[in-house]
């Protein structure tokens, strides 16, 4: 299931790009929440 969301994803590029934009945004926005927290 998970190689045919990932095979769509990869045929739709402007799909792609913008989950793994949003992937990122969530990805740093984790980061910056883990580091306040350390403090």
């Amino acid at each position: 299931m998970l190689n045919d969301i990932l095979g769509r994803l990869l045929m739709n590029n402007c799909r792609c790009s913008f989950y793994s934009s949003k992937a990122e945004i969530n990805l740093v926005f984790l980061m910056k929440e883990m580091e306040t927290g350390d403090n």
